[in-house]
């Protein structure tokens, strides 16, 4: 699987702590999902705080302190691969944080998925799954 030119430039941006870099370079290089690819959305990589408060007015995000503001995380979206046909199944993205949490755990890469923000291996359910799903973090083990 390869990245689209857009994800790249929002995984590579430099502003992007090199431990996701290194994270999601693995994920996507042993990509062991043939129908899926995964990319990094349009607001998954660092943002302002200028973007980050325009994101939290539309209600789709719950914090003005992201940590896409200190390159600290990236969202995903899964396409049908060949297409630009976005899936959003909640089953389909937790198949795949069980692989990236997975790749995180072999490289030594503490990350939080937005799902589990317990850390818990317990999925959280809510009405709007989308926003949670697709969101993964560096966990700081002062935050534990």
């Amino acid at each position: 699987m390869k990245l689209w030119a857009s994800s790249e430039r929002r995984l590579y941006d430099p502003r992007i702590d090199d431990r996701l870099k290194q994270l999601f370079d693995a994920v996507v290089s042993d990509w062991p999902f043939p129908l899926w690819e995964l990319q990094i959305n349009r607001d998954g990589g660092y943002r302002t705080a200028e973007r980050q408060k325009a994101i939290f007015d539309t209600g789709a995000s719950k914090t003005l302190q992201s940590k896409h503001m200190k390159g600290q995380a990236i969202d995903i979206t899964l396409y049908w691969a060949g297409t630009e046909k976005a899936i959003w199944d909640r089953y389909s993205y937790a198949m795949v944080a069980g692989y990236i949490r997975f790749i995180a755990d072999s490289l030594g890469i503490p990350v939080i998925w937005g799902a589990d923000w317990n850390d818990n291996y317990i999925i959280k359910e809510e009405e709007n799954w989308e926003i949670d799903f697709v969101h993964w973090e560096l966990k700081e083990w002062n935050n534990n």
